[in-house]
């Protein structure tokens, strides 16, 4: 890898790890309410949630029924970067290179691979042990894209590489770093969990439905990606 090459690598992977950072002063606010994510003397099985006859959930049209009355809008959305926040993992949506290969970073090998048709990640877990992981959904499409696994209590966790759109390659987002699993920031950590951190930027009308009784998440949305309603409110 050449200065420029390891330049840009650098810059790309701190646009992805500069949100988490952004948030560690909340994230610190979140670890004092002890194991679980909601806010001191929060009750509520979802801590965040809005009382229904609030919410304006079911006001959301979806993007179909604002296509009717603006077409010209429509089609500048689609493909955007907005119509391309987040995606179901399948053929048309994954740009990574899954046909066994394989980026080593410090001690760390992961391996990307796919298997009956699902896209699959071996790489360091939580308890140290290469494990692997499925690709549940994809994270953005320019100028990286990330991938979001499934954890235990419903969380989603991007990976702590992703795939360089231009230069079509892997790469490490801690650059010059090695988070052990007990950092808070290693992928597998609470700070870097997409329910807590990413997930209200990315999807429409998103609700974390956070439990703090079982410290878990049931999150939704009312759709994937950042629609109309996301910017212009519910059937504006």
């Amino acid at each position: 890898m050449d200065a420029a090459d390891w330049r840009r690598v650098s810059r790309l992977a701190r646009f992805a790890v500069s949100a988490a950072r952004g948030l560690a002063a909340l994230a610190g606010v979140l670890a004092a309410c002890g194991p679980g994510d909601a806010p001191p003397g929060a009750t509520s099985s979802a801590a965040d949630a809005e009382p229904a006859a609030l919410s304006g959930r079911a006001a959301f049209v979806g993007s179909e029924r604002c296509a009717a009355c603006h077409p010209a809008e429509t089609a500048a959305w689609r493909g955007s970067h907005h119509d391309l926040a987040m995606d179901v993992a399948d053929e048309s949506t994954v740009l990574g290179d899954f046909e066994d290969a394989a980026l080593v970073h410090f001690p760390t090998q992961t391996r990307f691979f796919r298997r009956d048709g699902r896209f699959f990640v071996e790489t360091e877990g939580a308890d140290g042990a290469a494990g692997e992981f499925e690709v549940k959904y994809v994270f953005g499409v320019d100028p990286l894209q990330q991938y979001l696994v499934e954890l235990p209590g419903g969380r989603l966790h991007p990976l702590p590489v992703g795939w360089d759109v231009a230069r079509k390659r892997w790469f490490s987002l801690q650059q010059g770093e090695r988070l052990p699993p007990s950092d808070p920031f290693h992928w597998t950590g609470r700070y870097q969990s997409w329910n807590a951190m990413c997930a209200e930027c990315h999807s429409t009308d998103l609700r974390k439905n956070y439990d703090a009784a079982t410290d878990s998440y049931a999150t939704d949305w009312a759709e994937i990606d950042v629609s109309c309603e996301a910017c212009h409110g519910p059937a504006a």
